[in-house]
């Protein structure tokens, strides 16, 4: 599995282009802002039920994806995002 440095890196501006409302936690790793303009992982989190999570970029692997909630950046699991937008869809 190769490792996406490119994904390192805190948005200028809030994209996003799919937003779910989580129905149960899911694990996410926090993405912090650095000096120089990058990002380094932070503190594993749980994003709990009721969150509105955006996805705003690819994952530093194929497994992973990054997302904004409560006005942060965090990675989290690709299938967990699958799995909450389809309880979301019904």
């Amino acid at each position: 599995m190769t490792m996406n440095t490119d994904a390192f890196f805190i948005p200028d501006t809030q994209i996003g282009d799919h937003a779910i409302r989580l129905s149960s936690s899911i694990s996410a790793i926090q993405l912090l802002p650095t000096e120089g303009g990058g990002a380094k992982l932070g503190l594993v989190a749980q994003l709990g039920p009721g969150t509105t999570v955006e996805r705003c970029g690819d994952g530093f692997n194929e497994r992973i994806v990054k997302v904004r909630a409560h006005g942060q950046y965090y990675f989290v699991f690709l299938q967990d995002m699958e799995t909450q937008a389809l309880v979301a869809a019904g």
